[in-house]
């Protein structure tokens, strides 16, 4: 599974111009499904939840964290654009209400 999202945050930093190095790993965590190190440059994703996520919901994440790299903390317009741009904008629906369910915070 690693292997596919290294190669997935690849793609990504890709299409969004991130040209340093950025790591990926799992981890437990309570109620999280995932977050983003700006200062390691790592993404953190929920190890428990990973297996009940499609394709499309994991790059949707990645990209999320991603796009916290290139534009900081916020959720600017110019952040939400880009992420719409590259996922789609109803994807972000689909997973909250799957992390309501799972009783995770998205």
């Amino acid at each position: 599974m690693t292997e596919k999202l290294e190669e997935i945050v690849r793609e990504l930093k890709s299409k969004i111009g991130i040209e340093e190095d950025v790591g990926i790993k799992l981890k437990k965590f309570k109620l999280k499904l995932a977050s983003v190190s700006l200062s390691k440059k790592v993404i953190y994703i929920n190890a428990e939840l990973i297996e009940k996520l499609d394709e499309k919901e994991i790059r949707y994440i990645i990209a999320h964290e991603l796009l916290h790299i290139k534009h900081g903390v916020f959720h600017t317009t110019k952040f939400q654009q880009e992420l719409t741009r590259l996922c789609g904008k109803d994807l972000h629906t689909n997973i909250v209400e799957k992390c309501k369910a799972m009783n995770v915070q998205d």
